[in-house]
């Protein structure tokens, strides 16, 4: 069993995604069509009802005072029985939540008694522990010792996960103590001083690091950098690097990357070289900052999309970060970024779709020419 070697005395004080949350995705991932949740009915309720917008049914048994009192396994077991009535699924996930974890309910003897005739991957998610992947690497687990993946794509998975938590603790928004909200910059603004560089005729990087399918979105500003490029008829060397290879990753996973590779080919945009996968955001940060340092180009500006916090650029490179989120912004301006955009609906507009989406930013390139 994975263990996590973070110091847990190192206390964020900030809000912070849950490994159930992250065991749920990870299910989705491999390819459950139902999850269970062995809980109270409002445990992880945003993360329920965003999966169910990308067609995974997720249901609870719904632990109440006296179930918490006497015991639950029965109701885990009949609530197995009555999701598979109702979705006929071919995969199941089962996961314990922080209610489970404090009674000790036995989450597999009650998907063994419910005897369902479908896969059944049981999570034992410990909730208590600081770092989401924690979830996702205990799914994995599950899912390797069922079948549904490989030894070799567990490591991989475990890899990268490791090293994007270590990159979360100490440039992203995983950092001890309590990280304040901030509001990005305009847009516009960075729109237009992007085109001042491309005006200049300077070198122009866009680098695509992005995570699962919130990569749909940040796809879409790359379109809109090179839409720009084109449109000016600048002469400045454009540079794209995209850690979206279709080759690598779960099959959810390397779709999303196929649907990316597929809208580039419609644009017409060459791809000048994958940095790794869309789950291996965290190493791919690094060969991304690699390949562009091996280049000795004095960048006129860098535009980093989806988790810029992984690629470290030398500190007064001219930059523009594009994430999501109020905590991320501040992240960003923490690792030097010049501008920093927040794409508030990244999560939201991606779940149930399996083709690039545009993104805000990514509009605003686009009115300029």
């Amino acid at each position: 069993m994975y263990q996590l070697n973070g110091d847990d005395s190192v206390q964020v004080l900030h809000p912070r995604p849950s490994p159930i949350a992250a065991a749920m995705y990870t299910l989705r991932d491999i390819g459950a069509d139902v999850i269970v949740l062995h809980g109270p009915s409002g445990c992880n309720f945003r993360a329920a009802r965003l999966l169910e917008r990308d067609g995974v049914a997720v249901v609870t048994s719904s632990l109440d005072q006296s179930a918490v009192i006497f015991g639950a396994e029965d109701r885990l077991s009949e609530t197995l029985k009555k999701a598979f009535e109702a979705f006929h699924p071919t995969l199941i996930g089962v996961i314990g939540t922080c209610c489970a974890a404090i009674i000790g309910e036995d989450l597999h003897r009650a998907a063994a008694n419910a005897a369902l005739p479908c896969t059944v991957v049981v999570v034992d998610c410990n909730p208590y522990h600081q770092d989401n992947v924690d979830g996702a690497i205990r799914t994995l687990e599950a899912a390797a010792a069922a079948g549904l993946v490989t030894m070799d794509e567990l490591e991989r998975q475990r890899d990268c996960l490791l090293a994007a938590t270590k990159d979360e603790h100490e440039r992203g928004t995983a950092r001890a103590g309590y990280l304040r909200p901030e509001e990005g910059d305009d847009p516009v603004e960075a729109a237009c001083a992007l085109q001042k560089v491309l005006e200049k005729g300077l070198p122009v990087a866009v680098v695509l690091n992005a995570k699962k399918e919130t990569s749909l979105l940040y796809a879409d500003v790359v379109r809109g950098v090179c839409a720009l490029h084109a449109s000016s008829g600048s002469t400045s060397p454009l540079t794209v690097l995209t850690n979206a290879d279709p080759a690598v990753g779960l099959p959810l996973i390397r779709s999303y990357a196929s649907a990316i590779a597929g809208a580039f080919a419609r644009e017409g945009i060459a791809v000048d070289g994958y940095t790794g996968g869309l789950d291996e955001y965290a190493l791919a940060g690094k060969r991304a900052a690699q390949e562009l340092a091996a280049m000795h180009r004095d960048w006129g500006m860098v535009v980093v999309c989806g988790l810029p916090h992984a690629v470290p650029l030398p500190p007064g490179t001219p930059s523009i970060a594009v994430a999501t989120g109020t905590r991320a912004m501040s992240a960003m301006r923490a690792c030097g970024y010049g501008h920093v955009i927040d794409e508030e609906r990244a999560h939201y507009s991606v779940l149930g779709v399996r083709d690039v989406v545009r993104s805000r930013f990514g509009d605003h390139l686009r009115t300029l020419r």
